[in-house]
């Protein structure tokens, strides 16, 4: 994680206290008894992502959120404790994200790229299937890039208005990755008023349940053209609310 995620965590109940609850619990109540013992899973824990050793006090000062836990260290949680990938990582981004003091890029990866950029952008484009990592690890590969190109012109779009489309017949943890991969990609420099106007435009022709996930992912983006979607919805809904049953 960058600096940033230690923005405002000084409250008991900041970012990264929770997070290092959200550790600490699935640890103590993991199936492996023999890592509920501090040391031992110190000791486990070189591997996989995480290439360094760590201490005892190392584990119990991210446990206690007395400092920042790096996105690697959380998926190497994942898999010491055989959770399904992403689901402490895609936890941990949402807490990040809605408890930070305001809309920013998060261009940390959680590790380093699996599959180029590149090849990730194409199986995008093609049609061909995105599970949720898919998108996860394309929209690393982008954030960390801000200042990323793409060709040919439209690229953008046509990526932001697959994700949304996935986004909202999604569900669990699938979901969770797809609508943390849209609220980053919303932030990013180059692409983030493409994909402003793709939610704009998807959230006027859906139903309303759907319409309303769409403008609440608005709402954690800094831009001025996204306020003023979300402004424009509350005041003039482009699905009209139910009336109320009489």
């Amino acid at each position: 994680m960058s600096a940033r995620w230690a923005e405002g965590a000084g409250t008991r109940l900041g970012r990264r206290a929770r997070v290092a609850w959200l550790l600490r619990v699935n640890r103590l109540l993991g199936e492996d008894i023999t890592l509920k013992s501090l040391p031992a899973f110190a000791a486990a824990f070189r591997g996989g992502t995480y290439g360094r050793e760590v201490s005892v006090s190392t584990v119990s000062r991210w446990e206690t959120g007395r400092t920042s836990v790096p996105w690697a260290a959380v998926r190497r949680y994942e898999e010491l404790l055989g959770l399904p990938r992403n689901l402490l990582t895609a936890t941990a981004r949402t807490v990040w994200r809605y408890l930070a003091p305001g809309p920013v890029l998060d261009t940390s990866p959680i590790a380093s790229a699996a599959r180029p950029l590149e090849d990730l952008l194409e199986q995008a484009v093609s049609g061909d299937v995105m599970a949720g990592d898919d998108w996860d690890q394309l929209t690393d590969g982008l954030c960390t890039r801000p200042d990323v190109v793409l060709m040919p012109t439209g690229t953008w779009y046509r990526l932001a208005e697959r994700l949304v489309e996935e986004m909202v017949i999604a569900d669990r943890l699938p979901w969770m990755l797809r609508f943390e991969s849209l609220n980053r990609l919303l932030n990013h420099p180059r692409g983030g008023r493409t994909v402003i106007a793709v939610c704009g435009e998807l959230a006027a022709g859906s139903a309303r349940l759907t319409a309303t996930e769409i403008i609440c992912a608005l709402d954690n983006c800094g831009h001025p053209d996204a306020a003023d979607r979300v402004l424009s919805e509350l005041a003039s809904p482009a699905v009209p609310w139910p009336t109320a049953a009489r």
